[in-house]
């Protein structure tokens, strides 16, 4: 007999008392043979339930669940584990933006700075909605669209030569990259849309 429950020493009878949360329903036959200081070895996939609470919980393990052999001491049959159990990942759609780099780390005002950067659709269900990315250093902004169609774990690669304005202050300053800069797409986490990386600006 296996069960998830919140009983480290919890039975089959605790279904009615609260205790055990799920029973897996996974009994082993075993016949006449099992001699003395024998074992019988088990390797087995448990699946919880979909819809199991997430929190700590004990995955149990009993033998001679139907209580046919009489023995010396019934009090080790049980044998415990804790197992954690957590939410299931959010479904939905994510971009993330991803490798953002330069090909120098510093630029003159008036110059320009070749980057590259991808955007990925790291969540669940393709992203149909038109959504746009944004580059920008201070004031710089540049804008790609994209239209519909980025699959599951499908990325945009970009390469692009960027100009920093003659008359931007020089010092250190950061190259920005966003994606749905415009929030077109509804995603299951806003908060990785944005990469940066360290740029200095030198005087021309």
């Amino acid at each position: 007999m296996t069960v998830v429950a919140t009983d480290p020493t919890a039975t089959e009878a605790g279904v009615t008392t609260g205790t055990v949360v799920v029973s897996l329903g996974t009994s082993h036959g075993h016949t006449n043979d099992l001699a003395l200081n024998a074992t019988h070895a088990h390797l087995q996939v448990v699946t919880v339930p979909a819809g199991t609470a997430a929190g700590s919980y004990f995955l149990v393990v009993q033998a001679d669940s139907l209580a046919a052999v009489t023995e010396t001491n019934e009090g080790n049959n049980i044998t415990a584990v804790a197992l954690a159990v957590t939410p299931p990942p959010p479904t939905g759609k994510d971009l993330v933006t991803e490798g953002l780099a330069l090909s120098a780390g510093s630029v003159a005002a008036g110059s320009s700075v070749t980057t590259s950067y991808r955007v990925a659709n790291r969540g669940t269900t393709k992203v149909t909605e038109t959504y746009t990315e944004k580059l920008y250093l201070s004031t710089l902004g540049t804008s790609h669209g994209h239209t519909n169609d980025l699959a599951l774990n499908a990325t945009h690669a970009h390469l692009q030569v960027v100009t920093v304005p003659a008359g931007t202050a020089a010092g250190s300053d950061f190259l920005v990259v966003q994606a749905d800069s415009l929030a077109a797409v509804t995603e299951t986490n806003e908060g990785n849309n944005i990469t940066a990386v360290t740029l200095t600006v030198t005087a021309p």
